[in-house]
């Protein structure tokens, strides 16, 4: 039987597997400061997109023709690189942009891992990013109607990396890139990629950060390589079709719900990001220029819209604190009660706040309620598994602090009857979801609070 290239890394260990590899697995932009070219002192701020609206489209659906221009823009952007290393839209600085601002130091910015109300910076500075690359990507091959794929991994029938991205699967594909624990033949693990919980988010304060830990920090531990650092991320040109569908994402859930609004604030609204356009014109977008993203930005999104949608938007949450500083969770007999007459179909998550995991590492931890089921790590055909925290490194050397999210939750409804019939109270416990065999290594959770929460209609 043959073996997957996953599966072959993860047995001898990526520094063994780095020898195998045409360049050196850690790349070179994690070891400096990815600071863009050029003066960015005297910013232009953006104004206007007279574009035509164009569609953002599945990257397993490409036909044959829009594979070959997708490509052909790439090879442009390499290209550049080799011919002009100052010109700011060559790739090597195109991936830099993420270095400089998500783990390579020297920005006076974090756009990761920023959970103040007043910061959340994650999900229009990669809208912003993705919009400029898109722009430049068109201009390099003379089409202003060029929009970037997005990979809709939550879509069963797609989640293998898509085919245009490694085929072929060497470096005279412009979209490969070696370092990818993932090979042709992988699919994501059944617990990657699944929205459901950040779209059922009520506020953009829960919404974002929700989003960020998972189902985006679970795709990039899951592709792994260059995908596993936020400093080395964008040099896999598979980044920018996955965070287009995180964007994706953050389209559905504004659509889903009249209520489901950006922040209002000044402070957030009138944050810029700076990035180099197709001109190499130093341009400053505010986070509420990105919002409309199709009168301002001159895309939609083709495709099916998160069947999510379609009943999850008239729900809301009925919240029971049943953890608050204090180690273990704790039924109150009057919640117990509650809790065990909710009709059988309905939706009931836990939210734990605070989860205090390695930060070591880039790595996907499974969470369970009994540890001999933790040592057991059989992951969702565990009765006590609750469910799956990424945690994704800033940067390889350690230079930033990555920090734990700060909460995580997860659809719990096929668990909540396991629960309550355990009369003790309940610990947590995580488990590195690559650990099997007898030497998982199994470690207490601990957290700060956790709730559970149960959505009713109305």
């Amino acid at each position: 039987m043959g073996v997957s290239r996953r599966q072959f890394i993860s047995e001898i260990g990526m520094d063994a597997a780095a020898l195998l590899l045409p360049v050196a697995v850690p790349s070179a932009i994690s070891a400096q400061v990815c600071a863009p070219p050029g003066d960015t002192s005297k910013p232009t701020a953006w104004a206007r997109d007279c574009r035509s609206i164009q569609p953002r489209r599945p990257a397993s659906t490409l036909t044959g023709i829009e594979i070959t221009r997708l490509k052909a823009a790439y090879k442009a952007m390499r290209d550049l690189a080799t011919s002009d290393p100052s010109d700011p839209r060559g790739f090597t600085h195109q991936a830099n942009i993420h270095c400089h601002n998500c783990g390579g130091g020297g920005s006076v910015i974090q756009v990761h891992s920023t959970f103040n109300s007043t910061s959340l910076r994650f999900l229009p500075w990669h809208r912003a990013y993705l919009y400029f690359h898109e722009r430049i990507l068109g201009n390099l091959i003379g089409d202003t109607n060029f929009r970037l794929p997005y990979w809709d991994w939550e879509n069963p029938n797609h989640r293998e990396i898509p085919s245009a991205y490694n085929t072929p699967n060497n470096a005279t594909n412009s979209l490969f890139n070696p370092t990818r624990s993932m090979g042709p033949n992988d699919v994501l693990d059944p617990t990657d990629g699944q929205p459901a919980t950040a779209l059922g988010q009520v506020d953009f304060n829960n919404f974002s950060p929700s989003l960020e830990g998972s189902p985006h920090g679970s795709v990039h531990v899951e592709v792994g390589g260059d995908m596993g650092a936020f400093d080395t991320a964008g040099n896999d040109p598979i980044f920018y079709a996955h965070h287009a569908n995180v964007d994706k994402l953050w389209s559905d859930w504004m659509k889903a719900d009249p209520t489901h609004l950006a922040p209002a604030t000044a402070v957030w609204q009138n944050q810029t990001q700076g990035f180099f356009n197709e001109n190499k014109v130093w341009m400053t977008i505010r986070n509420v220029d990105t919002v409309n993203h199709e009168s301002n930005l001159r895309y939609i999104y083709s495709g099916r819209t998160w069947e999510f949608i379609s009943w999850r938007c008239i729900l809301n949450w009925r919240v029971f604190e049943v953890a608050v500083n204090v180690p273990r969770i704790r039924f109150l007999p009057a919640v117990r009660k509650e809790l065990a007459a909710l009709p059988e179909r309905a939706a009931v998550h836990m939210r734990v706040v605070a989860p205090q995991l390695p930060v070591d590492k880039s790595a996907s931890y499974f969470v369970y309620f009994d540890d001999r089921d933790a040592k057991a790590n059989r992951g969702p055909a565990s009765p006590s598994y609750a469910g799956m925290i990424p945690i994704v490194r800033m940067d390889r050397e350690g230079r930033q602090k990555t920090t734990s999210p700060p909460f995580a939750e997860f659809e719990i409804s096929p668990r909540l009857k396991y629960m309550l019939d355990r009369k003790d109270d309940l610990d947590l416990y995580f488990v590195d979801r690559k650990q099997r065999g007898g030497n998982v290594v199994v470690s207490k959770l601990a957290f700060r609070g956790v709730q559970i929460r149960v959505a009713r209609e109305g």
